[in-house]
């Protein structure tokens, strides 16, 4: 139903009232799209037009050429797309679309194919005139700003600004270090974080994490509870994705014996079981699009440090009465595991 709207639609442009213009032959389309899975845009396009070439338009290293289409395909803020044919003598045409809840790749294919179909029978006025494809030289050829009588040439298009994003992730994992006391095994923890993040248009990210974790000894558990808020950057290509961040955290944990708390004692004295410190983490994943969001499923990588916040400072010994170690906690710890982030468009101000 709405792939049917969507390509009514784009016979709602202007229609040419004059005699029609001479077939125009179709060869090759540059694509550059934002936004949507390529490898699934591409062969949802070669389906509904096996005689035309498909190429990545950053890829391309010449001009465009008369026989060749510039299409550009970007999110309009949310689940819309907004596309921009254009040809090698600067003519554009510009949609709006709704995929509703078909796959967005499958809905923009159908309708840049009606749109092919119109120009090359001639049939279509163009929504802009003179207008000059991004990333290519200024003086592209066959682009003749006076040759449009009557219509004001237009700026050249910009790609839409991505919008601001919300992520939302899960990422168990485990935790391995040296902390004290040196007669533990390595094994420190098993983990499991939930994380929000906030992405700018061009990368940076805030995030704020929780993680919880832990594991037994014998009749003894312990339990770790992390809060860490940092920020970083995201960098993508194609359908990779790789986040580094760093964060300052603070994390209460406590020690059980047969299900009841332990306790705590240093020197002697009574102690409020927290440490402080700090993270560095990298993640990178693949990236696709369903359900609405931007997915990236990967591994991740944390290097932490963390000391006692009580007036001992350094890394806690959890041993038991008789001295004998327990668990490792604090120090300098490495931890990682698997992240399922799911990255949701946040609505342009001012809507």
């Amino acid at each position: 139903m709405v792939v049917a709207l969507s390509l009514a639609l784009a016979l709602l442009a202007p229609v040419a009232t004059a005699e029609p213009g001479e077939r125009e032959a179709i060869g090759l389309l540059r694509v550059d799209a934002e936004g949507l899975e390529p490898s699934s845009l591409h062969q949802a396009l070669q389906l509904r037009l096996p005689a035309l070439q498909v190429v990545d338009h950053r890829e391309a290293d010449a001009a465009l050429s008369a026989g060749q289409l510039y299409v550009q395909l970007a999110r309009d803020g949310g689940r819309r797309l907004r596309l921009t044919l254009v040809t090698a003598d600067g003519r554009a045409y510009d949609r709006l679309v709704d995929p509703g809840q078909d796959p967005p790749e499958r809905v923009a294919a159908a309708m840049i194919a009606n749109l092919v179909v119109a120009i090359e029978e001639g049939g279509l006025l163009p929504d802009r005139t003179a207008v000059e494809v991004p990333g290519e030289p200024a003086d592209v050829s066959g682009v003749d700003v006076a040759s449009a009588e009557g219509v004001e040439a237009a700026a050249p298009p910009s790609a839409p600004t991505p919008p601001w994003q919300l992520g939302i992730s899960g990422a168990p994992g485990l935790l391995i270090g040296p902390g004290s006391p040196r007669g533990a095994d390595l094994f420190a923890a098993w983990t499991g974080a939930l994380a929000l993040s906030l992405r700018a248009p061009r990368g940076p990210i805030a995030r704020f994490a929780l993680r919880g974790g832990g594991r037994r000894a014998g009749e003894y558990g312990l339990t770790r509870l992390q809060f860490g808020l940092g920020g970083g950057m995201t960098w993508r290509a194609s359908t990779l994705e790789m986040e580094v961040a760093a964060a300052v955290t603070i994390e209460p944990w406590w020690v059980t014996r047969g299900g009841v708390r332990e306790p705590t004692y240093r020197g002697g004295v009574a102690r409020t079981p927290w440490l402080l410190g700090g993270e560095l983490r990298l993640a990178a994943g693949h990236t696709f699009a369903a359900a609405g969001a931007a997915w990236r499923v990967g591994p991740w990588l944390g290097l932490a440090g963390a000391l006692a916040l009580d007036g001992g400072g350094g890394a806690p010994r959890v041993s038991n009465a008789d001295g004998d170690p327990l668990f490792r906690l604090g120090a300098f710890e490495l931890a990682s595991g698997l992240e399922v982030v799911a990255w949701l468009d946040l609505p342009p101000r001012g809507r």
